[in-house]
């Protein structure tokens, strides 16, 4: 099946004419189909109404985004957890939509510390996609600290987090409900099938690619940005063009397709950052 996946970094609210910047972005995900999109600084007034009980507020831009979707006609699901205080007003975070079936979603720092107080904490936010009844794809909406304040770090612990995922979603599994009477007999059964698991990282990493993220590749992942890098040479992924985005996949499923949009010349900029777009097929 086709899956394509777009990373873009929000700007905390700090954009000119926002929700028609979202709305930008909605009309692309619905022209291109996107399966799965991740966010970064996306944020929410910490002032603003809680939905339900939260943890979402009703002006978190990946709220808004997923309404706009729906009223284009797609619908995705949302998992967001924030970080730390962005401009003193905002809960800034990340997120993850997918019109795939969330199977569980979770979020850990990845920072040496979680004092919210500092824009230095870092949370990565997962969700665990359907692709097939015994295939998932583990998708990490990604970002990190610029090198100075400690990267290198948190990339390990980002791999680490990967590494914790399955232990985690099942420890969140609801306990099954209780049944009354005498336990039930089972007939011997087969293990369960094994899920195939692809891993994709797609995110603000915050270093150049001479900086120390090509060391994901010593853990086995794939660069999936890089044949956008090589095809746009000279774009960047920042508005002052540096690249500093990517998407990383494990095992190394090379893309059939990746690009950077909204960079001004193919679409209008909705950001400071430039997002990424890269199609697999799984």
């Amino acid at each position: 099946m086709r899956f394509s996946l777009l990373t873009l970094n929000l700007h905390t609210w700090q954009e000119s004419d926002q929700l028609d910047k979202l709305d930008r972005i909605a009309q692309f995900a619905v022209e291109e189909n996107v399966t799965a999109i991740c966010l970064q600084e996306c944020a929410q007034s910490r002032s603003a109404e809680l939905i339900d009980e939260g943890p979402l507020r009703a002006d978190n831009t990946g709220h808004l985004l997923r309404e706009r979707l729906v009223v284009y006609g797609l619908k995705y699901s949302l998992a967001w957890d924030w970080s730390h205080y962005g401009f003193e007003r905002y809960e800034e975070g990340s997120a993850v939509l997918s019109q795939l079936p969330f199977l569980g979603s979770c979020s850990q720092y990845v920072s040496g510390t979680d004092d919210p107080g500092t824009v230095q904490s870092r949370k990565v936010v997962m969700a665990r996609l359907a692709v097939g009844p015994a295939t998932v794809i583990d998708v990490y909406s990604v970002h990190l600290s610029p090198p100075a304040e400690g990267s290198e770090s948190q990339t390990d612990a980002l791999v680490g987090f990967v590494g914790d995922t399955p232990n985690l979603l099942e420890q969140m599994k609801p306990p099954p409900p209780k049944r009354r009477g005498p336990p039930r007999k089972r007939a011997a059964i087969e293990d369960p099938t094994v899920l195939t698991r692809l891993v994709c990282l797609a995110g603000d990493f915050n270093v150049t690619p001479d900086g120390h993220v090509p060391r994901l590749k010593e853990y086995g992942y794939l660069e999936a940005s890089a044949a956008a890098r090589d095809t746009q040479a000279g774009t960047g992924t920042f508005e002052d063009g540096r690249w500093i985005d990517y998407v990383f996949v494990k095992p190394a499923v090379r893309p059939q397709a990746a690009s950077v949009v909204f960079h001004g010349d193919d679409r209008p900029c909705v950001s400071d950052h430039y997002g990424l777009v890269v199609e697999f097929e799984v």
